[in-house]
């Protein structure tokens, strides 16, 4: 039984596109990418193919939004294959694109009813229709957004971690500082407020001030 290819949506950073074809002349365009999990020090990004088709009729360079699909591991410089220990050591092909999708509409909200004395000061009788009182927009943020931001911090956090994996007890304890760290740095995202370290567990912890060094 064949399994299923993981897909998972995130954001790319295109740095060069241009045109090109494959083996058979079909259309496609050579994109040279940076991905959320590409390694810091790798300013050149890899190359990747995706067929016009199936593609925006005008790519532009710089962010977006894609849906991905993970891939065999990658050869290293020797010719052998990665362990497969990180993301960047796997081939991912663009399945997707955000801007194909549609833009996302939230549920429409409905208007509140009116009372009968008066609006706005005004006294109501038959046959008058006072303009409706209109509330202030709340800002919603689409679940693949957040889906995509959530993975961003998360990735973020986990490297951050990484250095001092050593000197927590145990796994459970690792995962648990690292999930926790996430939620500062999207938290921080989302309303630009500084989170704090007020849980004991974060102040007592030795490895807080491994963690500032990283920051």
């Amino acid at each position: 039984m064949l399994e299923t290819p993981e897909t998972k949506w995130t954001s790319v950073d295109i740095m060069k596109v241009v045109p090109a074809k494959d083996r058979n002349d079909n259309p496609q365009w050579e994109l040279t990418v940076r991905w959320e999990w590409t390694p810091v020090n790798n300013n050149w990004g890899e190359r990747i193919w995706v067929y016009r088709e199936s593609a925006p009729s005008v790519i532009e360079e710089g962010r977006q939004n894609v849906l991905v699909e993970k891939g065999n591991v990658k050869n290293n410089r020797e010719g052998t294959p990665y362990d497969g220990t990180f993301e960047w050591m796997y081939r991912y092909k663009i399945v997707g694109w955000e801007q194909l999708q549609g833009t996302f509409a939230g549920p429409s909200k409905p208007q509140p009813s009116q009372p009968e004395e008066a609006v706005n000061g005004t006294l109501i009788t038959e046959g008058t229709n006072p303009e409706p009182v209109q509330s202030a927009p709340v800002e919603v943020i689409p679940e693949n957004q957040m889906r995509i931001m959530r993975q961003s911090t998360l990735n973020y956090a986990a490297i951050l971690m990484a250095p001092i994996v050593k000197d927590f007890s145990g796994p459970q304890v690792m995962v648990e500082r690292t999930i926790d760290l996430s939620g500062k740095l999207l938290e921080y995202v989302i309303s630009g407020n500084m989170p704090t370290f007020t849980d004991p567990a974060w102040v007592e912890d030795e490895n807080q001030d491994l963690l500032d060094q990283q920051i």
